[in-house]
């Protein structure tokens, strides 16, 4: 057993010192967008997290009465479900806008547009999905 693992040691040695010299230098990122893109895709989000929070204030406002009102479980869910949302729409909007390094690195070159365009996809979709759930409510 340690004879094999003495091969293996050797060989691994033998083959980083023959290695191509630009396969052992270290990956160097390159930006895929301009500053100004990253910044437009940063400015999207937080206007779509901001939207929501309005939305989910809006209807922890009226199911918050409702409870208070009926004591229903339904509503009481719906309470609940528009809590945590809102939390995580707050957390959202904090990283995007005032947290010192997320908010720096989400409006730089580093995050990539197929990333930016799964995280706005998501927020839009919650979006939509809100708009509806208040034009419901409020019917």
């Amino acid at each position: 057993m340690s004879l094999c693992i003495g091969l293996l040691d050797a060989a691994v040695t033998a083959s980083s010192l023959h290695a191509e010299p630009h396969l052992t230098e270290p990956a160097r990122l390159v930006p895929l967008q301009s500053a100004d893109h990253a910044e437009r895709w940063s400015l999207v989000a937080r206007a779509l997290a901001g939207m929501n929070l309005l939305l989910l204030l809006g209807l922890c406002y009226v199911w918050g009465g409702n409870y208070a009102e009926f004591r229903s479980k339904h509503t009481l869910g719906l309470l609940v479900f528009a809590v945590l949302l809102l939390a995580r729409n707050a957390w959202a909007l904090y990283i995007y806008q005032f947290d010192p390094l997320l908010a720096a690195w989400f409006a730089s070159e580093a995050v990539p547009d197929p990333a930016w365009t799964a995280m706005l996809t998501l927020h839009l979709l919650e979006t939509l999905a809100l708009a509806f759930l208040a034009w419901v409510t409020w019917d």
